[in-house]
């Protein structure tokens, strides 16, 4: 192939300024944003119950939440994972459905619900499911030699971390 690149200079060149004028062209095409924005009709319901255990909370939450919210029209199917302190449902409606309508739905039949919870139970929040939204673009580390960890800590959560949410798209968690 050097070779043949040796030999054939003129050959070289031309294709070299048909990829970049071919290239110039398909820039514009290209959209822009790294993480374009979905509009699948799905649902997730996260509920908190500070320090319960796992397994308490598939069974006391995540369980009970998952019957419930299968009587919404037009679910597909519904994902669900249990962590200590944290009950997560994916709700995915039918192609086609308006994720609008599945919001509406799951929020009317998450409040119907809270009743049944175990007392103590946070109400849940209801958002529309975004794939992206875990994924970081960036993280920040926070380091300062000869501060205590504790410090550490409550100055990064409660004043560095309303820092980045006031930066426009930055979510800081």
């Amino acid at each position: 192939m050097v070779k043949l690149a040796l030999k054939n200079p003129y050959t070289v060149i031309v294709i070299t300024i048909i990829m970049l004028v071919l290239g110039f062209f398909s820039m514009g095409k290209i959209p822009l944003d790294i993480l374009p924005t979905f509009r699948i009709p799905a649902v997730m319901v996260v509920t908190t119950y500070s320090g319960m255990p796992a397994k308490m909370m598939e069974t006391d939450i995540t369980n009970r939440l998952e019957r419930w919210l299968s009587q919404a029209s037009g679910l597909e199917h519904i994902e669900s994972r249990s962590m200590i302190g944290v009950s997560i449902l994916n709700c995915f409606f039918e192609p086609g459905f308006d994720p609008n309508n599945a919001l509406a739905q799951i929020s009317t039949l998450v409040m119907s619900d809270l009743h049944y919870l175990p007392p103590g139970t946070q109400p849940p929040i209801v958002i529309g499911y975004d794939p992206t939204a875990a994924l970081p673009v960036g993280l920040l580390r926070i380091f300062t030699p000869g501060v205590d960890e504790a410090k550490l800590w409550d100055e990064s959560n409660f004043i560095v971390r309303n820092q980045v949410n006031a930066i426009p798209g930055a979510v800081g968690s």
